[in-house]
């Protein structure tokens, strides 16, 4: 389910461009919520590129599938990167907001959250996908309008000095 909530927000852009209906996200979002498993090839169908690096993540640290590390890394370290040497006008994605970014809680309201990240104003993201309790002060990484999930302890040092993952300061393009 982890896969799914970092890939779920960007449908979006999926369904402007015809390449997924609203119907097919909303089937998928429901088992992602019931925490059902869906079938792999229907998330093959949806997601084809992620799925595929993650399963080439998977081969080049020898792991026998993809895991939740796995998972995490790719949409963690790799998906900005790849957003920005494979987008531009007229290409898949158009919006900056398909990016992760890791944020901070500022205020919880009901099934959404104010969350500040980098030198962005504040904004207000959905709560909807993420597992867990979110709290005022938790880091957080967000996918267009979702939060996906409290960062893990034990991985936030690591991202955040990985890379230009979790950096929308530093972000190809970035306003």
């Amino acid at each position: 389910m982890l896969f799914l909530r970092y890939a779920l927000p960007c449908t979006k852009e999926r369904i402007k461009d015809g390449g997924l209906t609203q119907e097919e996200v909303d089937a998928m979002t429901r088992l992602v919520l019931a925490e059902e498993t869906p079938d792999e090839a229907v998330i093959s169908g949806m997601f084809p590129i992620a799925v595929l690096q993650c399963k080439r993540m998977a081969i080049s640290m020898k792991r026998g599938a993809v895991d939740s590390e796995i998972i995490r890394r790719y949409f963690l370290l790799e998906h900005n990167s790849l957003l920005d040497k494979f987008s531009g006008p007229g290409t898949y994605p158009p919006s900056k907001n398909c990016k992760i970014r890791l944020g901070t809680v500022m205020s919880i309201t009901g099934d959404s959250a104010v969350v500040k990240i980098g030198l962005e104003p504040l904004a207000e993201y959905g709560m909807t996908l993420c597992k867990g309790k979110i709290r005022k002060g938790d880091e957080v990484d967000v996918h267009y309008d979702s939060i996906v999930e409290r960062m893990p302890a034990e991985k936030l040092g690591e991202m955040r000095t990985a890379g230009t993952a979790h950096r929308p300061e530093k972000l190809k393009n970035h306003p």
